[in-house]
């Protein structure tokens, strides 16, 4: 079952202008075997498929440095002492049966029925065929009704892992202190992790009775692989090394090994959205692309022209209930100002997502805030009419809510005013006081807007701003299969995002490198499991 999530409606019932209340599913070692199943069933039914990762630390200033070599012996380092803390996985598939894929099938029937109807005409086939035909195409034109045909409807689901080593690691001070702050919780990572050991396959635990047929985080990773789909990163060269060792095999001492491993792990491509946003933004980090693609989603549909429209798997068993925790992810659109968002925008963070003053800096780390001046400071035509069009649709919800807040109340009003003497008028009145109470709340309460640094978050935004470029940027196209190839977005295929460089690492096999042992014995034993499993 699925619930829709049309972030760019405008409701009576807010006064958001977009709105993204993400269902992610928290998975720990105490519910890893029920969600085994369906988390599986996501994977195996997706188109794409974006992770992320939180790690505790990143060793030396070194996988900075200007030698890519260099740099990948310190990312390397970093992988084998240091420790994966959580992964999100969010898994997007493109629903064909809606909008503008179905629209684009019916288009093909179509032309094939006319094509029947002049070939039954030239053999003077009876009336029945004939009219047959032209009644089922007449039938198909239904379809363009709300402009749906513009909607791209793509189905989302959200797992957030909570991954605990089963071997000595480095924890760094500064990124527990981080970490925390962000949120995150060590005392259930160590009572409720996942447990996990890294490097190559270990035999004995493999084969023990007690593992070999319960779920695992390696098991997790072997069947993306053997799924062959496209993998979404931001800024991914650390986190496909922590990846690979963490999951997979020991990572490999040779980077170009290590490249070329990774070209057949990922056959249909690796997309770092870092490296794509530099090739169209002033800024890259995931904060900004995430709440920059949410907003122009929007202006697409205001503009009546291709969009993402997102729906999540709703898991309505109480057994799942309270293991999804939802999040508030949507953006606030024109409804900030200097004045009332602490003074001018920090211009570090506006540029990096980042500020070394933290939360002790005086002015505004306010995405919205951000994205609104960088809006109203375009002096074009087009983005003075957006913007008068943005604070009119704002100022109509405002009054719709007020409307409605000041109808509720005035129901409350009277209900209190009713002189009602015996005991059971009065448990009636209290009851059908909560009924209203009930029936008139606007939303079931949202968890506090986490924002960055929660894997599966991160995740879930990655994905996000990857569909909506390929929306943006797609051209015509005949079929969903044509679409799957990506060929939008294929310059940006296998290449990293590297920070202080003008070129990205490109993730390709030479001719002249062979991959590494561990990972041809374990791309053999996913191939013999999976029965060369291919999408």
């Amino acid at each position: 079952m699925t619930v829709d999530n049309d972030n760019f409606s405008a409701t009576t019932t807010s006064k958001m202008m977009v709105q993204m209340n993400v269902p992610c599913i928290m998975v720990d070692a105490n519910n890893f075997v029920r969600w085994w199943p369906s988390i599986t069933k996501c994977m195996q039914q997706s188109d794409f498929i974006a992770i992320d990762l939180e790690f505790s630390g990143l060793g030396s200033k070194d996988i900075f440095a200007s030698q890519i070599d260099e740099r990948y012996e310190a990312i390397r380092k970093a992988a084998t002492t240091r420790s994966i803390l959580s992964m999100g996985i969010a898994c997007y598939k493109i629903d064909a049966t809606k909008g503008f894929f179905k629209q684009q099938q019916h288009q093909s029937n179509n032309e094939r029925q006319l094509i029947m109807k002049q070939i039954s005409d030239c053999l003077e086939a009876d009336d029945e065929l004939s009219n047959d035909s032209i009644s089922n195409a007449d039938d198909n034109d239904k379809d363009n009704e709300n402009n749906d045909d513009k909607k791209f409807h793509i189905t989302v689901n959200v797992f957030h892992f909570l991954t605990l080593n089963n071997t000595e690691f480095v924890m760094e001070t500064r990124s527990m202190k981080f970490l925390v702050k962000q949120g995150f919780d060590f005392n259930e990572l160590s009572t409720n992790g996942i447990a996990f050991y890294p490097g190559n396959d270990n035999p004995s635990i493999e084969s023990s009775s007690s593992t070999a047929t319960q779920p695992s985080l390696r098991k997790l990773i072997e069947l993306l692989i053997s799924l062959k789909l496209p993998l979404l990163l931001q800024n991914g060269f650390i986190d496909l090394a922590f990846l690979y060792h963490n999951f997979y095999a020991e990572i490999p001492t040779k980077l170009e090994t290590f490249m070329a491993d990774l070209t057949e792990m990922f056959p249909n491509g690796i997309f770092d959205t870092k490296y794509i946003a530099v090739a169209h933004l002033s800024c890259s980090y995931l904060e900004y692309l995430f709440q920059f693609a949410q907003r122009n989603n929007y202006f697409r549909k205001l503009k009546n022209i291709h969009h993402l429209v997102l729906k999540f798997d709703q898991y309505d068993d109480e057994k799942f209930v309270n293991d999804i925790r939802i999040f508030d992810l949507s953006p606030k659109i024109m409804q900030n100002t200097t004045t009332n968002n602490g003074g001018k925008i920090c211009e570090p963070y506006s540029k990096y997502g980042w500020c070394e003053k933290s939360d002790h800096c005086e002015q505004s780390h306010n995405i919205d805030l951000i994205l609104d001046e960088e809006l109203r400071s375009q002096r074009n035509k087009k983005s003075k009419l957006l913007v008068n069009q943005l604070l009119e649709i704002q100022q109509q919800q405002q009054q719709q809510q007020s409307a409605i807040n000041q109808e509720d109340s005035n129901i409350v009003n009277d209900l209190d005013n009713d002189n009602i003497d015996d005991d059971e008028n009065d448990h009636d009145h209290d009851q059908q006081i909560n009924n209203i109470q009930c029936e008139t709340k606007e939303e079931p309460p949202l968890h506090r807007k986490i924002g960055l640094h929660h894997a599966g978050n991160d995740a879930f935004m990655t994905g996000y701003y990857f569909l909506f470029n390929l929306i943006a940027n797609h051209k015509s196209v005949a079929n969903i299969k044509e679409f799957r190839k990506l060929n939008e977005l294929s310059r940006f295929r296998n290449k990293i995002f590297l920070s202080s460089k003008p070129r990205p690492l490109n993730v390709m096999k030479s001719a002249y490198v062979k991959c590494s042992k561990g990972h041809n014995e374990k791309l053999s034993k996913i191939k013999m499991k999976y029965n060369l499993i291919q999408k």
